[in-house]
């Protein structure tokens, strides 16, 4: 089991950002169905137009959430285009998801700020429409959700990063490392100690090729103790036991 280190993490969240400012149209609304998909599996619904009924004003819908979405990411804001979008498309999502939804959230890709017409669009229909809830995700909206991916959603959307940015071990690896700094320290009881600790994490987080490779620095630790204690290996025995 990894975990994502402090650089990597950097080189994750700029290339997001970057898809972010450079994504338009269907790209943006791409963008958002994979990042919603991976940081809610089996919770969040894409939904596509479907012949000549369409989407029915529904881009996503997060299920947990009572989450209704709608994606808007022109080449350029422009406010009365905007505002014509939010009213249309809230107004038209009503009849067919009102039962399923208790937010409404206009998700775009205006990177500064929205406009006050936007703003108060989107203020007079939640006024109008209580107790629905009507909010707006931009940039740090969708880096919030970025921030909950595991690093396997991370390397499925983006690759391994680069070298030098790769992730840090796992607890149980980094207290093997430590054992075996104090083995070549001479000081056998507390490496013997941090192994029993490693070996315990490993099988706490259900690593199997951790716990082998733990169990085998064991043996050989208490294989090095018997020939320094025996002066040689005649007679020793060992055998490690799976709890």
């Amino acid at each position: 089991m990894t975990v994502v280190n402090q650089q990597a993490n950097v080189f994750y969240e700029l290339r997001f950002r970057n898809q972010f400012l450079e994504s338009k149209g269907a790209a943006f609304q791409d963008l958002f169905v994979a990042l919603m998909s991976k940081a809610h599996p089996g919770d969040f619904f894409p939904c596509r137009p479907w012949g000549n009924v369409g989407d029915r004003k529904n881009d996503g819908y997060l299920k947990s959430e009572r989450t209704l979405f709608q994606v808007y990411a022109p080449n350029k804001m422009r406010m009365a285009a905007a505002v014509a979008k939010i009213r249309t498309d809230f107004t038209e999502a009503l009849p067919y998801w009102r039962g399923y939804f208790d937010t409404w959230v206009f998700v775009h890709n205006s990177d500064g700020g929205l406009s006050p017409g936007v703003i108060v669009q989107l203020l007079e229909l939640e006024k109008q429409n209580a107790p629905i809830s009507v909010v707006h995700w931009g940039f740090e909206e969708l880096l919030a959700r970025f921030r909950r991916l595991s690093p396997e959603a991370l390397r499925a959307l983006y690759g391994s990063p680069p070298p030098g940015t790769d992730e840090k071990p796992s607890a149980a690896r980094s207290k093997l490392k430590l054992a075996k700094e104090l083995t070549r320290d001479g000081k056998g009881s507390e490496a013997f100690e941090a192994m029993t600790e490693a070996l315990a994490i490993a099988r706490a987080e259900k690593d199997d090729e951790q716990e082998v490779e733990i169990l085998v620095a064991l043996a050989l630790s208490r294989r090095q103790a018997a020939l320094l204690q025996g002066g040689g290996v005649k007679g020793w025995q060992f055998r490690v036991e799976r709890c």
